[in-house]
């Protein structure tokens, strides 16, 4: 079966307004989308380069990275603040992962990990960055969530465009988690096979203060006390 890719599906139905944009902030680790009625949304860059003279003020090419970070922020500005959130609370805690037999994290998010390895909870992670501490090669990735039972699954998968993949990937009882700041958070994701729950992070009052982080490079560890971990 062939799936519709996330960002592709949002421009079909939102399409993009350059026009309803205030600002475009892009440090090494972030990109933030700011509205014109002040709502924030921001995607993961992965410590991609953007070129100096990157602009918003065009119509986006879908099959460019750099692109599809600025859509997947736009996204997330547009639809990630039109709803109020049962509470704050932690993948973590929210879910019992004591209850599966397999789990595979793909995409390294260091406090999770720290949590699963004090309760002692085998965690199998895959990483385009291999240098993180027990990462599994990605040539086992494939293999490893056809087994799984759980997927925990970083957001940044939907810019990157290995989202719809990964999702294939899994088995028919793997129960999929997507996780991080990049995440859309809109029902729609729901749509997706085996897509049990979405987790991501929103921003309230202190915007400027998010983009200025991200203007000095700073990633989630930094800002994400300025924001709160919510779900769908």
């Amino acid at each position: 079966m062939t799936i519709k890719a996330p960002l592709e599906h949002y421009y079909d139905k939102l399409g993009y307004d350059p026009k309803k944009i205030a600002n475009v902030t892009i440090g090494a680790k972030y990109l933030a989308c700011q509205l014109t009625n002040g709502k924030l949304g921001i995607c993961a860059t992965l410590e991609q380069e953007f070129p100096s003279n990157f602009s918003f003020d065009k119509t986006p090419d879908l099959g460019w990275i750099c692109d599809r970070i600025l859509l997947n922020a736009w996204f997330n500005a547009n639809l990630n603040n039109v709803r109020n959130y049962p509470e704050d609370k932690d993948i973590f805690d929210f879910l019992a992962f004591t209850k599966y037999r397999k789990i595979v994290m793909v995409g390294y998010f260091a406090s999770l990990v720290k949590k699963f390895n004090e309760a002692k909870i085998e965690l199998n992670i895959f990483d385009l960055c291999e240098d993180f501490p027990d990462v599994i090669p990605l040539s086992k990735q494939k293999e490893y969530i056809k087994q799984a039972d759980a997927l925990i699954l970083t957001s940044t998968s939907i810019s990157n465009s290995s989202f719809e993949h990964l999702i294939e990937a899994a088995g028919d009882n793997t129960e999929i988690f997507l996780l991080g700041p990049s995440t859309i958070l809109d029902p729609d994701m729901y749509k997706y096979p085996n897509v049990k729950k979405i987790f991501g992070m929103v921003f309230y009052s202190n915007e400027q203060e998010v983009i200025e982080m991200i203007a000095k490079d700073h990633g989630t560890p930094s800002f994400s006390k300025l924001g709160h971990k919510v779900y769908l």
